[in-house]
């Protein structure tokens, strides 16, 4: 080569394929961002909510957790440690874990899959 960068062309289904990816990768970003957000806000109202008559904290606090649950270890290992002490607790857990992704799934934007 005579002082040229050789420049490499990508197929077009390998390009495809990389941007399909980080489509995908961006999705679940912006899921995860949600989840966290949407759950802080509802445990910050359930920490009013304990305080102020108006709210119900305990609601709220079961919300915020219930959604933020994937993403945290720590609240992941509190919530299995909840289901082995209290088994019916834990399939009303599951329950609105799956409803909790179905609804982040429906408010982020899809990308055609």
């Amino acid at each position: 080569m005579t002082g040229k960068r050789a420049t490499r062309t990508l197929t077009p289904t390998l390009s495809v394929a990389i941007r399909r990816r980080r489509g995908k990768l961006a999705d679940m970003r912006m899921k995860r961002l949600i989840r966290l957000v949407l759950g802080w806000i509802f445990i910050v109202l359930g920490v009013l909510g304990l305080f102020l008559p108006i709210l119900q904290g305990v609601l709220f606090l079961a919300i915020g957790v219930v959604l933020i649950a994937p993403e945290s270890p720590w609240v992941q290992d509190k919530m299995e440690r909840l289901r082995r002490r209290y088994p019916k607790m834990g399939s009303t857990l599951d329950r609105a874990q799956a409803r909790a992704d179905s609804l982040i799934a429906r408010i982020t934007p899809g990308r055609g899959e």
